[in-house]
């Protein structure tokens, strides 16, 4: 009807409860579908679990490879460059020719680390195999590596950190194979907590013919061809910025 008004009322004609604090069963857990802490815990990721993850997606172990060609033979027992083509296949790699023998000869080379670097100790492994004339499971090389940081305004002529070592046994004869050591003990880069960004980092990798580094055996007297150098570090949450 035209202008009627219709008014619809609860049994009891109305009243009810308004105060929250005098509602029955607020504590009642009636129902699997009610929300509390515990539930919400299985269901979501905490704050804690998040702030791990983040953590996590960017502190990591993160490697650096440098290549033969990339290093240089040191002035004073400097080990040999040369490149050599594959017979089969014409694969051309280049290497440094470490003698053995007393002489421990070297090479070195140059390394801006990326700035998640968090300053603390490397690890490295090598890249390497040998000449004609070397024994399978019989000859034994061991390679070892050191290095320091500079900053703007250091001397050059730093000393650097403490050896490292690891020694490899010859897994084929006469160098037809790639080998590829275990990684190093941890170095400690001599100077790195003066330096943060933009350091700069010297290398130095020889070959430890008496051993005297880790107690290793080092006996195999044809030359050990040096390919390259893994290095692995540990990177910051947070980098620096510019």
């Amino acid at each position: 009807m035209l202008g009627s008004r219709i008014s619809i009322r609860g049994a009891g004609g109305g009243g009810g409860v308004s105060d929250h604090s005098a509602l029955n069963g607020l504590v009642d857990d009636d129902h699997a579908q009610y929300h509390n802490n515990t539930r919400g815990d299985i269901r979501y990721y905490t704050q804690g679990q998040i702030d791990t993850i983040v953590s996590g997606a960017s502190a990591a172990y993160k490697t650096i490879y440098v290549d033969a060609g990339a290093m240089l033979s040191c002035t004073t027992n400097g080990a040999q460059y040369a490149q050599v083509e594959k017979e089969t296949n014409d694969i051309d790699i280049c290497h440094y020719a470490f003698d053995g023998g007393a002489t421990e000869e070297r090479v070195q080379f140059k390394l801006t680390m990326p700035e998640d670097w968090d300053l603390g100790t490397i690890k490295a492994k090598f890249y390497w195999s040998s000449v004609t004339g070397s024994t399978a499971g019989d000859d034994q090389v061991t390679w070892a590596v050191k290095a320091g940081a500079i900053k703007d305004s250091d001397p050059i002529d730093a000393a650097l950190g403490t050896s490292r070592a690891v020694e490899d046994t010859l897994l084929t004869g006469s160098g037809t194979d790639m080998q590829i050591t275990e990684a190093t003990p941890a170095i400690t880069v001599g100077g790195s907590s003066a330096v943060k960004l933009n350091g700069l980092l010297i290398f130095e990798i020889f070959r430890d013919t008496d051993g005297s580094v880790e107690t290793t055996t080092d006996d195999m007297t044809e030359d050990a061809w040096l390919f390259g150098c893994l290095i692995q570090y540990y990177a910051d949450v947070n980098p620096d910025v510019w």
